[in-house]
């Protein structure tokens, strides 16, 4: 019920948000098995989607990422939050190589935080 409201695109952006918050306290097996189809069906508003699909690859089980479907939207979802916490999050979670320069540049970049780029340079590393 939660995951459809999540992706209703009647439900608004910060509703949605709400809604993903609550995923955290249901049975996991149950979040296990809803949450990687609402990954792949996701759509609706550019802006809704620009903000919650990068939210619900978190709840995925990194091992979904071998899902050639699943790892498409994952790719994607890092895509939509460049230069952030949530991208290096999504780049270690689920070990997405292609992204690895994009780690140390970001780690590079005048302007990163000392935080950020503390936090890119170390996924980086653990990346190999």
């Amino acid at each position: 019920m939660i995951c459809e409201l999540i992706g209703d695109p009647a439900t608004s952006t910060s509703e949605s948000l709400a809604f993903i918050r609550a995923i955290d306290f249901q049975d996991r097996a149950r979040v296990a098995e809803v949450v990687p189809q609402l990954v792949t069906k996701l759509g609706g508003p550019a802006e809704k989607c620009q903000v919650i699909l990068p939210e619900l690859v978190m709840h995925l089980d990194p091992a979904g990422a071998a899902d050639p479907e699943l790892s498409k939207r994952i790719d994607e979802a890092a895509g939509l939050v460049p230069g952030t916490q949530k991208f290096i999050d999504i780049v270690q979670r689920f070990g997405l190589k292609e992204r690895q320069d994009d780690l140390v540049t970001l780690a590079a970049a005048e302007g990163t935080s000392e935080q950020l780029a503390a936090a890119a340079t170390g996924a980086a590393v653990d990346a190999g």
